[in-house]
């Protein structure tokens, strides 16, 4: 991979999709289970859309979630602040009588404005996941700069990032750009921050990686005598051993989001 330049990153907050924010309203939650051959079925999506549009029903918000061959869901946020409740009975059975809906189930907020699906919980490349609030990270963060505990903050980063590597190449196998591809788009939506791939030479054993609003510097300038990334430096230093067949690989920070520069940016030279 040719060494490039660096692009402007752009960075689009959104809420977790189990729990949303809106404006203050009432707001149903309505989870659909389909049965798997019907979840792939062009038009499905429409099919259950248009009995909102029917019922005079606004969708503030849509996910899916599937297991091959086991089950899939399609839930929907909509804003019931002036529907009937008979009116969500009517939608339901609606709902029912479409080809492959196998279950509704309907779950109206107790708080005004939040959005909930009830009956899910995180997952991460198929595996049970919790989310980490930054408020909550920034404290934890805070206590290790405070103790000097340095080498433990990467520590538990490269533990991360190894077995980050190692769900990748089940993924992906050993196809190099699919894998970094992959790492890029693991660690955003993981909440890290951007990773960007500068270079990557696995011949040569150099790489540079750049990381746009680092989660971990983005709370080191909130705190007097943060100096550089430690944590997430050990992620994409755990993630490049496990690459590289390595038992420890080290770098350096080269730019720093906590020293006032743009973006980080880690530079190795791995032998």
């Amino acid at each position: 991979m040719a060494e490039r330049e660096s692009e402007t990153e752009i960075f689009y907050p959104k809420e977790i999709m189990t729990l949303q924010l809106h404006k203050p309203c009432k707001i149903a939650t309505i989870r659909i289970e389909i049965d798997p051959e019907a979840y792939y079925k062009v038009g499905i999506l429409h099919d259950l859309s248009k009995n909102f549009y029917v019922h005079g029903i606004n969708i503030l918000g849509v996910y899916s979630t599937h297991y091959p061959d086991q089950y899939g869901y399609i839930t929907f946020f909509v804003d019931v602040t002036q529907v009937a409740e008979k009116v969500l009975d009517e939608v339901s059975k609606s709902f029912r009588d479409i080809d492959g809906v196998v279950d509704v189930m309907v779950y109206v907020s107790p708080v005004e404005g939040v959005a909930v699906d009830p009956k899910t919980m995180p997952l991460a490349m198929g595996s049970r996941a919790i989310i980490l609030m930054k408020h909550s990270l920034k404290l934890i963060i805070e206590e290790f700069h405070k103790r000097g505990w340095w080498l433990l903050l990467n520590a538990f980063g490269k533990e991360i990032g190894k077995a980050g590597f190692r769900d990748h190449e089940r993924f992906v196998g050993r196809d190099i750009d699919k894998l970094f591809k992959m790492a890029e788009i693991r660690f955003s939506v993981s909440g890290f921050g951007l990773w960007e791939t500068v270079k990557a030479n696995v011949d040569s054993g150099e790489f540079i990686i750049r990381v746009h609003h680092s989660i971990e510097c983005d709370i080191g300038l909130e705190i007097d005598g943060y100096t550089g990334s430690h944590f997430v430096r050990g992620v994409i230093e755990g993630w490049l051993m496990e690459l590289m067949g390595k038992s420890d690989v080290t770098g350096f920070e080269a730019k720093c989001l906590a020293r006032g520069d743009p973006y980080c940016e880690f530079h190795f030279k791995i032998k």
